[in-house]
């Protein structure tokens, strides 16, 4: 026997016969972190679906990779089945996009921002998980506060449109010269002070976006930057900012709670009811099915779950 045959959990045709079968659509995404993510987002339409990770149906192929594998695999089972009915690969929107490798298979659904997690770094998640962890409720945590604090976080993070610039030129251009890729962790780009090196390449980084029609934006940056790394920085700042939120409060830098107007700073609205830290904010945003970037997708899932009831494409 070979070690190095990948072990499917499922047969390719198995799976999509169970889909047929049952009428429950399968989703494959990336990786095991991304499976409660759309199950959320499923159950949040009130969509059965079930959600697997590529490296779970095929041992060894993982990733982007192993999503483009599964279905490929699936489509050759299929003997002329609509697959797209009922099986939808799930794909981060990296580098491949930008070197036009992205010729897609119709049952494989790319992402608009790099990856799943880059869809939580919004003013939504602001006001989603403040009055998690304080007792400020959307009465003081509103949409336009929201945005201003989120939109302060951005100003502060802007510099990652240009790592992630750096980093997508290295993937697009073997030939470049390049301080470090999408691999290294954005910690480790920052504590050797790359972030600030890289300033000196401005000119070739801004004709390298003109190029692929990229300007400084939100939603620019969410394209570009590696969603772990926008996760991880922005929940260090959002962290800060609540920290710093019963202070504010008193100097009435923000919308100014009962307590703190009253002369009562130590019961402050905005005060942490729990602990929490950046990882556990990052972890908390994506409970949030509602967050602006998300729609869709839920609308691809419900596409797919009313063509897996009638067997018709979507």
């Amino acid at each position: 026997m070979c070690d190095n045959i990948p072990a499917m959990t499922f047969a390719a045709d198995e799976l999509l016969n169970l889909a047929i079968m049952t009428k429950v659509p399968v989703l494959i995404v990336e990786g095991i972190d991304d499976i409660p993510i759309y199950e959320r987002l499923s159950m949040a339409i009130s969509v059965e679906c079930d959600v697997y990770a590529a490296a779970t149906l095929s041992k060894g192929r993982e990733g982007c990779r192993g999503v483009l594998d599964n279905i490929s695999e699936i489509r050759s089972a299929a003997e002329g089945i609509p697959v797209e009915s009922f099986v939808l690969g799930v794909i981060d929107r990296d580098a491949r996009f930008y070197r036009g490798e992205l010729d897609l298979d119709p049952a494989i659904f790319a992402l608009n921002y790099y990856s799943i997690e880059s869809h939580y770094i919004s003013a939504c998640s602001v006001e989603f998980l403040i009055p998690r962890f304080t007792s400020a409720t959307r009465k003081l945590i509103n949409p336009e506060m929201a945005k201003i604090i989120f939109d302060s976080i951005f100003s502060e993070i802007a510099y990652l449109y240009y790592v992630s610039l750096e980093a997508l030129k290295k993937a697009c251009d073997r030939t470049y010269d390049s301080e470090f890729g999408y691999s290294d962790t954005i910690k480790s780009i920052i504590n050797r002070g790359l972030h600030v090196k890289i300033m000196d390449k401005k000119p070739e980084l801004d004709a390298f976006a003109e190029s692929l029609n990229l300007s400084l934006s939100t939603e620019n940056l969410l394209k570009i930057c590696k969603g772990k790394w926008v996760g991880e920085i922005y929940s260090d700042h959002l962290y800060n900012t609540m920290i710093d939120l019963p202070g504010n409060c008193q100097e009435e830098k923000v919308p100014q709670c009962q307590a703190c107007r009253t002369g009562e700073p130590e019961k402050c609205l905005y005060r942490k009811t729990s602990f929490f830290s950046s990882d556990i904010l990052m972890h908390q945003a994506f409970h949030n099915t509602d967050a602006q970037y998300l729609g869709y997708i839920k609308s691809k899932i419900k596409a797919l779950s009313a063509a897996c009831e009638t067997g018709v494409r979507n």
